[in-house]
């Protein structure tokens, strides 16, 4: 065993003895005291009130409904008292009860809302920000909470799009939806996913973070935003933690159903959507059991164009693309749990999610060269189907025992894998075209950009590659956990210990096609593919392709010949990394009004790689492969505090100082080596990298209205070393000079922002405008990262954080009576930079992005409700552009869609 690993053995010992010591004889309950168990519910529906808070008078004894409404308070010293029962948006409940010495004291409590005329029932907006309004004020550090009810508030198909509602939060889209969460203006390889608490393996080959376009909003019970981590919590996240919490059984029988179909304006196309959950629990309600589905397809597409700029300004390609993408996304969460006394609780909880995705690229392609013979035009067909897939199965109990002792215990298992089986390029190249493109180093139209070939011929295109690829990566993740909970006269001390044990691999082979003879574009062209004529003004000859049969029958032909393609064996690893934790925090608390929160967590990582050294020759010509194996060993200690003073009146004034880790892509870290003397170019891994650390402060001060609602502000920084950049360099090597590219630590960044929300039912006002309420939010944003000296000039410059947008901003008004629910939302985040080059001149950075959304519903009866929702009603397109707003680098098109339906809830 290991030092590290001994010294964590060795303090969690220490802590058990501590906390035995400190809770007296070792007894079911302590002498004289009693218990007092419950759920919390509302009085109308009787659904359950997450995040309820339960306090005992004139005592440090509180406690907090779960999910599911039910709470728990031990070792209360018998007597008479009296317990309040508080919930935002409703009346606070107290009751005088009689606590006996050794008896536990069973209390139900049915709250009344606040506003009895005002509240109907089955209001899907109020209920949704109750509860995430509750589980904010309860929790003992900064986060940001959606409930599922607000999920389905929101036309917001995919986790990644409900999270864009949250203060500080931005998107990276993929065909107009969201993939990628970043968080307060940093990068999404600083953001850590999790399920139920347990971090999720990533299906891509190239990165740790998760696109969340993978798993339907409608299987969740929440989506939990830590912006700011306790030590009980994984230390891999600088930007924050989102966890997604699957659905779980209340006390009573739930069924409810969705169906709907939709209509996609670019590809004139239509999508269909079903989802479905039913939870009922058996054995006097010892047994819970919830099994939940959603099945999507959609039709969706694109017009995309790329221009691409030479280093003296003038125009180096023009590249038009027409995507026709058909997605389909299902997902199952069949989960499990047992309470067979008031003291034992155990659960399975799993999910099943699956995404699969046929493209059909049509893409025409320009490039002007100075040399005649140079200059083409391409026109390619992508024909793939990808599939990802991400499953967590997670188990695990919890017990009290031991004067109060409350131990909980876990173990998951998660996968994840993304298939690409059999992908099919087809390329065909007219040469010898000139071009009069409009474009110089000093004048350009951003809105019209030609290359302008004077002698295109779709009769001149010929066959110049077909290309057959297929690639699979699979990530395994492994976890064990043991938490303990103790209550001291203080307050109380948790402390536990976590293995987590993670494998990967990816393979991408490829196969390059040869044939006899020549083939023309003119005789295979596809006689189906009548793309919007949107782009038609770039393209003379008109959008030509062969279509993609025609490219799999040669393929399949017998005169084909295959040569296996190894320009990909660098990007080929295998990959091990073993994180052991340890950690202790305490809670010191002064009547429910005071919380402080300090603690520490040390985590130990190991990692193994095993990549590849790749050689070509002169001519570009493979000449071999050889795997390498290279490991690196490290350990973090990573201290905080938080603090919480709550004043009278549901207001909370908040403080944390915390340590935070974010470790590097995995594509980062092989010990790969491709070497190619035509270029002449080397292309390295570096397993040497460190991960990227951060100390974050943060300040925030939050009121909840008792009538729905919340008005905070809060200041965030953070100190951000050995960031990580991709660093391009020259070496001489045998009298030649190499461009050698590698992916090195930075030195230093720091991000600092200010956070504003309001959100507010304004059910006080008098008639029909009672029904309005308003969502709001902004985030202000700042950074500035010293990278790596640039190759021009040697010197070292600075720029914004990649991720870093500089405005973000939501804006919803809902109107919610007579069984009516209806929400405008906007949303808007500020240009940020992508990709850092050589200078400022070459950096990516994605445009503003402002976009309007639609819900409206209707409740027909107590159970039935139909819906409409609208998605980009603007038409808001993706834009990126090179170092100034004026360079585009590409302008992507998906006009609107709408989702139409009803719902069924019993």
């Amino acid at each position: 065993m290991s030092h590290q690993r001994l010294s964590i053995s060795t303090f969690l010992f220490f802590l058990v003895l501590v906390c035995r010591a400190s809770a007296g004889p070792v007894t079911a309950q302590t002498a004289g005291t009693a218990s007092i168990i419950g759920t919390v519910q509302d009085k109308n529906s009787e659904n359950p009130l997450p995040g309820a808070t339960i306090s005992v008078d004139g005592t440090r004894f509180n406690a907090t409904a779960d999910r599911l409404g039910k709470f728990r308070i031990v070792d209360l010293p018998a007597g008479n008292h009296v317990v309040k029962v508080s919930y935002i948006g409703y009346n606070t409940y107290s009751i005088e009860v009689e606590a006996k010495a050794g008896e536990t004291l069973e209390l139900n409590t049915l709250l009344l809302p606040y506003l009895t005329q005002t509240i109907e029932v089955s209001a899907p907006i109020l209920e949704g920000q109750e509860k995430a309004l509750n589980e904010q004020d309860i929790a003992l550090n900064i986060k940001n909470v959606v409930a599922a009810d607000q999920i389905g508030n929101f036309p917001d198909p995919n986790a990644a799009e409900a999270v864009q509602r949250i203060p500080g939060i931005t998107l990276e889209r993929d065909q107009g939806e969201g993939r990628y969460i970043l968080i307060r203006g940093t990068s999404p390889n600083l953001t850590s996913i999790s399920i139920n608490g347990q971090q999720i393996p990533s299906p891509e080959s190239d990165t740790r973070y998760v696109a969340l376009d993978v798993i339907p909003a409608d299987l969740l019970e929440a989506i939990e935003v830590n912006k700011v981590l306790t030590p009980d919590m994984e230390g891999d996240a600088i930007g924050g933690a989102v966890n997604l919490v699957t659905k779980q059984a209340p006390d009573k029988t739930r069924f409810s159903l969705t169906a709907g179909g939709g209509y996609n304006n670019i590809v004139d196309n239509g999508l269909g959507t079903v989802s479905g959950t039913f939870a009922h629990r058996f054995l006097d309600s010892r047994l819970g059991l919830v099994l939940g589905g959603s099945y999507s397809k959609t039709a969706r597409g694109s017009h995309n164009f790329e221009p691409g700029y030479n280093s003296d300004g003038t125009l180096k390609k023009l590249s038009l693309r027409y995507y026709d993408v058909t997605r389909d996304r299902w997902g199952i969460n069949p989960s499990f749990d047992l309470q067979p006394n008031n003291t034992s609780q155990y659960y399975v909880r799993t999910i099943f999610n699956r995404f699969g995705d046929q493209e059909y690229r049509h893409q025409i392609s320009y490039k002007p060269n100075s040399k005649a013979s140079k200059s083409v035009i391409e026109r390619q067909l992508k024909d793939r189907y990808e599939v990802q897939d991400i499953r967590s199965v997670s188990f695990g109990g919890r017990n009290i025992l031991l004067n109060g002792f409350e131990f909980d215990y876990s173990g998951a298992y998660g996968f994840a894998n993304e298939d690409e089986p059999n992908s099919m390029y087809t390329l065909w190249t007219q040469s010898g075209v000139v071009f009069d493109p409009n474009v110089s180093a000093t004048s350009i139209d951003p809105n019209n950009i030609q290359a302008n070939p004077l002698n295109e011929d779709i009769n001149a295109y010929t066959l110049d590659e077909l290309t057959n690829e297929r690639s699979f990566t699979s990530d395994r993740n492994y976890m064990g956990a043991l938490n303990v909970k103790s209550r001291l006269p203080i307050g109380w001390l948790k402390f536990g210990a976590k293995y987590r044990y993670e494998t990967k691999e990816t393979n991408a082979p490829a196969d390059i096609l040869s044939w006899p003879g020549t083939y023309y574009l003119s005789d295979a062209v596809d006689p189906n593919f009548h793309p919007d004529a949107f782009l038609s003004q770039y393209s003379n000859p008109g959008w030509q392709f062969s279509s993609p049969s025609w490219g799999r029958s040669l393929a399949a032909s017998p005169d084909i010949t295959r040569a296996i393609d190894h320009s990909a064996d660098g990007d080929n690893y295998d990959a091990t990394e073993k994180v052991t934790a340890g950690y202790a925090m305490l809670n010191i608390s002064s009547e429910s009004r005071v919380s402080v929160i300090p603690g520490f967590r040390y985590e130990y990582t190991k990692t193994e790689y095993t990549g590849n050294d790749v050689q070509f020759n002169e001519d570009g010509d493979w000449i071999s492969t050889t795997p390498i194996k290279q490991g690196h060993n490290y350990g973090d200690v990573m201290p905080g505090i938080n603090f919480v003073y709550r004043f009278p009146q549901n207001t909370n004034l908040r403080f944390a100082l915390t340590r935070s880790i974010a470790r590097p892509n995995f594509s980062d870290l092989p010990p790969k080596y491709i070497i190619d003397y035509s270029g002449p170019t080397i292309d390295k891994g570096n397993p040497d990298l460190k991960p990227t650390r951060a100390t974050n402060f943060d300040l925030m001060a939050e009121h909840y209205f008792k009538s729905v609602g919340i008005a905070s502000v809060g200041y965030f920084y953070k100190w951000i070393t050995s960031p990580i950049y991709p660093f391009f360099s020259v070496q001489d090597m045998n009298g030649e000079s190499f461009e050698v590219s590698q992916p090195m630590n930075g030195q230093k960044a720091h991000v600092q922002g200010l956070e504003a929300a309001f959100q507010r039912q304004f059910n006080f006002l008098p008639s029909f405008l009672n029904g309005f309420g308003l969502y709001t939010n902004y985030t202000y944003i700042s950074s500035e990262a010293l990278f790596p000296p640039s190759e021009i000039d040697g010197a070292t410059r600075t720029a914004s954080l990649p991720g870093q947008a500089e405005h973000v901003g939501n804006f919803a008004l809902s109107y919610e009576k007579y069984g009516f629910s209806g929400q405008l939302a906007m949303n808007y985040h500020g240009k940020y930079l992508s990709e850092v080059s050589d200078s400022a001149a070459n950096d990516i950075w994605f445009d503003n992005h402002f976009q309007i959304d639609l819900s409206l519903s209707q409740r027909i009866t107590k159970n039935v409700r139909t819906f409409a929702n609208f998605v980009n009603l603007n038409g808001e397109p993706l834009r990126s552009y090179q170092g100034e707003n004026d360079r585009p680098t590409q302008r992507e098109y998906y006009s609107w869609w709408g989702t139409f339906g009803i719902k069924l809830d019993f």
